[in-house]
């Protein structure tokens, strides 16, 4: 009896590695949601770049490159305040760009985001700003973490943005 209890866990596991492994892509994005609690420092790689704001009140952003970017995408960068505001925000963004392979970029942005938002349990249903406006976007949640999708007329890529609700 313990022999079939053992053997069916071992399946049960089986499955489940394999079910994971079957969609590389869900796998990147729940790495990255599972790291927004961590503000991202997992898959924080070199700093790349550091603006001033040029408007009060002045800040400074740190931008990093990512490490472990979700499938198709062609570049992830993280970005977030050198310095906290006053109630203790730093505010990391994890950026990654898609290109549109197929289709209107209004049908691509939509695509993209259901299929994030279903990698992702408990997140709510994307809402379009404009859902048929090629500059259009996308945008929803799960717990404490926010997810957004643009699809500007001058690019030709969508750009997802997954932010931490950090302290």
């Amino acid at each position: 009896m313990k022999d079939l209890r053992w053997a069916a866990a071992i399946a049960t596991i089986l499955g489940c590695l394999q079910t994971a492994g079957a969609d590389p892509f869900c796998i990147g994005i729940r790495a990255v949601v599972a790291d927004a609690r961590n503000a991202f420092d997992d898959l924080r790689g070199e700093q790349t770049d550091q603006k001033r704001s040029t408007v009060e009140p002045y800040y400074t952003i740190d931008y990093f490159a990512a490490r472990g970017w979700p499938e198709g995408a062609q570049t992830c960068y993280i970005e977030r305040r050198d310095e906290p505001t006053r109630d203790g925000h730093r505010f990391p963004n994890y950026y990654c760009e898609y290109p549109v392979k197929a289709g209107t970029k209004a049908k691509a942005l939509r695509r993209l985001a259901g299929r994030i938002a279903a990698c992702v349990k408990g997140a709510s249903k994307p809402v379009a700003d404009d859902p048929d406006n090629i500059g259009g976007m996308l945008s929803w949640h799960e717990r404490d973490v926010h997810f957004s999708a643009f699809a500007g007329p001058s690019s030709p890529n969508i750009r997802v943005l997954i932010q931490a609700n950090d302290r």
